[in-house]
């Protein structure tokens, strides 16, 4: 199973400090990160893209920016690719948030906005190459520790856990808010073959064996 992880891309982040100029250009910059990180998914010829929470900054989208999620999502399907996307603080989803109101493609694409863990089959050809497991944040201060409530992977092929959390004994887990929060031993024993964080905008190793990785911001948010 080939896949692309991502998380924390923050679309429309307001860059209240910036100039006008400089608050358009950064937000535009988000925009075209997002493309681009559809062109890296088609062009590897992944099975899957994961977006890990925090797609999009606030409620407040721009008309722009809704438009080439929903368009870039779209592209990233009508290529074959499974798209799953669990919900984070900064895009909660319960039915009165934005996540759920957005015209999302009504194949291939999976929002995952539940607490309670969902089951997603990957499939290459007709044939399942792996599962991804994912549960989401409801609220933008989610206090659950939601990686205790994952099921033991599935044996038939290889499986991917999706979280947006904090783990708490990583050690970047000072420089954020303790959404989510988990520990290292919420991710071993249940045989996943990677977790696919988000949370934390620095990329990260959080463990080793088995692979847990916050990948940080595909545009960067600070120097």
């Amino acid at each position: 199973m080939r896949i692309i992880h991502a998380a924390d891309v923050h679309l429309d982040t307001p860059y209240a400090r910036r100039s006008d100029a400089m608050r358009h250009r950064l937000q535009e910059a988000g925009r075209e990160a997002l493309i681009r990180l559809v062109d890296l998914a088609i062009g590897e010829e992944a099975d899957a893209l994961l977006i890990v929470g925090d797609l999009f900054d606030n409620e407040w989208l721009t008309i722009a920016t809704e438009r080439i999620l929903g368009d870039e999502m779209r592209r990233a399907t009508s290529a074959g690719i499974t798209v799953v996307y669990v919900t984070g603080n900064h895009d909660p989803g319960r039915a009165n948030y934005r996540a759920m109101n957005i015209n999302w493609p009504e194949q291939g694409f999976h929002l995952v906005n539940s607490r309670q863990p969902v089951e997603i089959p990957i499939e290459r050809s007709g044939a399942t190459v792996g599962f991804v497991v994912g549960a989401g944040h409801q609220t933008p201060q989610e206090t659950l520790n939601l990686a205790e409530s994952y099921p033991t992977a599935p044996r038939s092929a290889p499986a991917v856990a999706m979280l947006h959390t904090q783990v708490t004994t990583s050690s970047e887990a000072s420089d954020h808010e303790p959404y989510a929060p988990s520990s290292l031993a919420d991710f071993g024993g249940k045989g996943y073959a990677y977790w696919a964080l988000g949370h934390v905008h620095k990329r990260h190793v959080v463990l080793g064996d088995p692979l847990a990785i916050y990948p940080g911001n595909i545009q960067g948010r600070d120097f």
